[in-house]
């Protein structure tokens, strides 16, 4: 009998294998749209997160875009990006026609790629350079601008001047000079004036200029009301009196308020990109895979081409030459400016003075040319100009052409 039960035993020991049984979970103990659901149907895993809708911290090309509401669809499970989510990205959508809440990445951008980490709450946007907007260092955007507090400002230069002749009789001489403005409710009212008195003789005032002003930032733009000057943009400054729309340059990044080139190109892997000019290396960056666009250089003279290279991830290098000399009134390829006065002449010394339009346009419109024209338009008398400047290997090149009418 003992024997027996041995073998029973042996035969038991040599059959046995290990057993898994299925995971399983009662949805009843869930509430909302998942109970009864299959958990089966949903993941559970850093890669793919269930659909909802998260705070997250969005990374574009390892930078920080700032904590982002991304929502995750049924299906696909990939995020929605609204166009206006796109714009705060720094993504570029100037190409994109549509208004709906739910963007997909590859949608919206050619090459674009995500990665979910959930763990971290982190969502990482790899989208090639030439589709961001990037920030130049040290440029604040339009929409954290301060316009300052209410407040009153003036400075002034005072002298009096005193000669005597040779008989002991004096002469004198004052003078005074005011600089002054107001802020209030975003509009700043801006003064220049000055006041004479020679020895002997009742004192006068005289006002330079006296006008509004109010920045128009949607625009990137200025406006003025009263007594100014107009540009020497195109045609001679002159005084007037009306109103003028002009683009304010200062509202953009350093490097795109006179003439640089764009450098573009296309990285084939994670590239470093360096440019030099003279010698010197000015300028260095790291580029995902895509075209890239650099546009935020920051030049010295206006007579040194550019050396490009695109250092690939396997260490390859390519190097190309981009053309780069300027003349006055050149701009970045896209960026365009303007000036619109509609108002009175007021030159001093003139009886009759005219009332006036006076328009102005410049536009980069690439690497090698800038076009730009005007007009003045008046009673007695009218002037078109059109030009435009060339970027070449050999020099910048300037010409122009102006009509005018007198009457």
């Amino acid at each position: 009998m003992l024997r027996t039960t041995r073998w029973v035993a042996a035969i038991i020991f040599l059959y046995s294998f290990p057993g898994y049984a299925e995971e399983t979970f009662d949805t009843h103990f869930m509430i909302g749209g998942m109970r009864g659901k299959k958990v089966s149907e949903y993941r559970f895993d850093n890669k793919q997160p269930l659909p909802g809708n998260y705070e997250l911290d969005v990374y574009v090309n390892h930078q920080w875009r700032g904590k982002q509401d991304i929502t995750i669809p049924e299906s696909p499970a990939k995020p929605c990006l609204p166009k206006v989510l796109l714009t705060t990205l720094g993504v570029k959508t100037d190409n994109l026609n549509t208004e709906d809440n739910c963007i997909l990445l590859d949608e919206a951008v050619h090459g674009g790629q995500y990665q979910w980490d959930i763990s971290e709450h982190r969502l990482n946007l790899t989208i090639p350079q030439a589709y961001i907007n990037e920030l130049e260092r040290g440029y604040v955007p339009p929409e954290s601008w301060d316009r300052g507090i209410d407040a009153f400002y003036t400075s002034y230069n005072l002298s009096q001047y005193r000669s005597y002749d040779s008989n002991n009789n004096s002469n004198t001489a004052s003078y005074g000079r005011f600089n002054s403005g107001l802020n209030l409710f975003s509009w700043q009212l801006h003064s220049d004036a000055s006041y004479s008195k020679p020895d002997d003789m009742k004192g006068t005032w005289q006002s330079n200029t006296l006008y509004l002003e109010r920045g128009w930032s949607q625009i990137l733009s200025t406006v003025q009301i009263g007594e100014n000057y107009t540009s020497s943009l195109i045609f001679d400054s002159l005084r007037f009196s009306g109103i003028r729309l002009f683009r304010d340059m200062q509202m953009l990044p350093d490097s795109m308020q006179s003439f640089t080139p764009l450098v573009q190109g296309v990285a084939q892997s994670i590239a470093l990109i360096t440019v030099s000019q003279n010698g010197y290396i000015i300028y260095q960056k790291e580029v995902p895979p895509g075209p890239f666009t650099i546009a935020d250089l920051q030049l010295s003279g206006s007579g040194s081409d550019l050396d490009v290279s695109i250092k690939e991830a396997d260490g390859s290098v390519r190097s190309f030459l981009v053309p780069y000399s300027s003349v006055p009134n050149m701009l970045q390829p896209g960026v365009s400016n303007f000036d619109f006065i509609a108002g009175r002449s007021k030159i001093y010394g003139v009886k009759n003075q005219e009332d006036f339009l006076e328009a102005n346009y410049i536009y980069g419109l690439n690497n090698l040319l800038t076009l730009y024209g005007g007009t003045i338009l008046s009673d007695n008398y009218n002037a078109i100009t059109l030009g435009n400047g060339w970027n070449t290997p050999l020099g910048a090149i300037s010409f122009d052409a102006t009509d005018r009418v007198v009457s």
